[in-house]
């Protein structure tokens, strides 16, 4: 004849820990943070990115002393000079001069890069930036760089 099974809790097992009956009524369930792991309690799993990432701006000369900023805006595809005051007006005219627009949502002046020129146009926005940097600091009264510009 068969033995009868009887009901034994997992704590007389002792293979896993049974909360006791007032312990279990304070426990929120599911957490009010929401659940640990992606895809529980009826939450798809969350989809993963397919583009690549990329930094949309790179910051790559900086002249503290003048108070300029040179960065490249990959998002917009544009060279970008900030400044920590407003420039003078000659500063101005020259970066006008150069092909640089004031842009105001950016709150930088910016030349445009055209992809099929990019490099050539990289360039010339760096030069403009290092002839910035070089009046500015003329009219600080600041010496120039030890290196020298690129020409």
């Amino acid at each position: 004849m068969a033995k009868r099974k009887t009901t034994a809790t997992a704590a007389d097992q002792g293979d896993a820990y049974e909360p006791q009956a007032d312990e279990a009524a304070k426990v929120e369930f599911p957490p009010a943070d929401g659940p640990a792991t992606p895809g529980i309690a009826g939450e798809p799993a969350p989809k993963a990115d397919p583009r690549p990432t990329w930094a949309e701006k790179t910051q790559c000369l900086t002249d503290p002393q003048a108070g300029v900023r040179f960065t490249f805006d990959h998002a917009n595809h544009t060279g970008q000079i900030t400044f920590d005051e407003k420039p003078s007006p000659e500063v101005r005219r020259h970066l006008k001069d150069q092909g640089y627009h004031w842009h105001r949502e950016h709150g930088a002046w910016c030349h445009p890069i055209d992809y099929a020129n990019r490099v050539r146009d990289r360039l010339h926005a760096k030069k403009a930036y290092h002839q910035v940097c070089a009046m500015i600091r003329q009219e600080k009264g600041i010496e120039p760089p030890s290196q020298q510009l690129p020409d």
